[in-house]
């Protein structure tokens, strides 16, 4: 709270229900920068909000700022410490808070990342696929058998004469003991 006084730097010089006496000079603590209390910062993508009165003036205390490109908020309890790191989470592209304080972004096969508050792949591991399009599943197709061969969807069978095996970068099928190489658009040979 504010500390009105009447001899702020001087005999008269009063501070306001918005003011505190700082080192003698009557000092505005309803800003980002000094709020509630001389010397007092919020810190980065916050705001300082007038909470209530008391019998020096107003109360003022500090908040997570909306709209300051992300939707920012203080995942470490520091907001209200002295020397606190402000809102230092956006819950719309942090991996480690995504959504919300303490949701990680793990996804199974893939690299994840936070995409207006809801994991996303962001790229498959080698050998693995997201051919649900549920993000929460990860990457959960095998790209390596016989149903999901390179890509989703590819299969490897079908082939008269044939037996069908997968190596994902060659598309091989075995026809009469020899080794044919095939274009990526099923049954269609060299």
């Amino acid at each position: 709270s504010s500390a009105s006084s009447e001899y702020c730097g001087g005999c008269g010089i009063v501070t306001s229900s918005r003011e505190d006496c700082c080192a003698g000079t009557p000092t505005a603590i309803d800003q980002p920068s000094q709020c509630g209390a001389c010397g007092w910062s919020c810190g980065p993508h916050t705001r300082c909000d007038r909470v209530g009165q008391d019998d020096d003036g107003d109360v003022f205390a500090c908040a997570c700022a909306p709209g300051e490109g992300g939707r920012w908020t203080d995942c470490n309890g520091s907001l209200s410490a002295a020397g606190g790191d402000g809102c230092e989470v956006d819950l719309d592209t942090d991996e480690r808070n995504c959504g919300d304080c303490g949701v990680r972004c793990e996804l199974d096969n893939a690299s994840e990342e936070c995409v207006m508050g809801g994991c996303a792949v962001a790229a498959c591991d080698a050998g693995f696929g997201d051919c649900d399009s549920v993000a929460s599943t990860g990457c959960e197709t095998p790209l390596t058998g016989l149903a999901g061969c390179g890509r989703c969807g590819e299969t490897c069978s079908g082939v008269r004469n044939a037996v069908a095996t997968c190596n994902a970068s060659l598309r091989l099928h075995g026809v009469r003991g020899r080794l044919r190489r095939l274009r990526w658009r099923p049954h269609e040979w060299l």
